[in-house]
């Protein structure tokens, strides 16, 4: 099995199952779903860690990958971020880098009120994720005698960029019962590859020997 060298050949692979026809996607070895998980385990911490440095994040302290929790990112604790695995795959590369910057902006606010909106808005545009012109605001709800600042809270006020792949909940179900359980242990699907294919893929992306499992997903380090 190839070792994938970067975080961009992992999102083309991604790109390329979302193209398949689910019949063939059920035909993918599941060690090629777990080498691109692994891989993914790698390359997306390392990103979120340099635009973290890089955009002003101090807070920031580890990345992680799930698969199939029904979230594109998630900051646990204003320092821990946890990416799916699926937003890896299945996302244009705009509407990734927004995700990895939205969950950064809750590492300095952990709400969606305007000035976590406006932080993201302006880090969009230091990263040159967006264009300079780009307005996500929905001037309606903004410009509403109705709208206070104060006390808003929600995700009605700014359009997310990029592009999210048109890939079916079959595909999805498909691709993260390979490597992960049908049913979720509490609240996280539990990995069921065996200890030496672990082991294979610690070695070949060069992780530390320790690890733990947490909630269902590996923590490396």
């Amino acid at each position: 099995m190839k070792r994938f060298e970067s975080l961009e050949e992992v999102r083309e692979c991604g790109r390329e199952w979302a193209d398949m026809p689910t019949r063939i996607v059920r035909k993918i070895d599941p060690e090629e779903v777990f080498n691109l998980y692994m891989a993914a385990m790698k390359y997306v911490p390392e990103r979120i860690k340099r635009y973290a440095e890089s955009y002003g994040f101090p807070n920031f302290e580890q990345g992680y990958i799930v698969c199939g929790h029904g979230f594109a990112g998630r900051c646990i604790k204003q320092k821990h971020i946890l990416i799916d695995f699926f937003t890896v795959l299945f996302t244009d590369d705009v509407y990734f880098d927004h995700v990895l910057l939205h969950e950064l902006c809750h590492t300095v606010h952990p709400h969606h009120k305007p000035a976590f909106w406006k932080l993201l808005d302006e880090k969009l545009r230091e990263t040159s994720v967006v264009p300079s012109d780009y307005d996500g605001w929905n001037r309606e709800v903004t410009d509403s005698p109705h709208f206070d600042s104060e006390t808003y809270d929600g995700y009605s006020i700014y359009e997310s960029p990029g592009k999210v792949y048109p890939v079916s909940t079959i595909k999805r179900c498909v691709i993260r019962t390979k490597i992960f359980s049908k049913k979720p242990f509490w609240r996280y699907y539990k990995p069921i590859v065996s200890p030496d294919l672990w082991e294979k893929y610690r070695s070949l992306y060069g992780f530390a020997k320790k690890q733990r499992f947490l909630n269902g997903f590996y923590w490396i380090g």
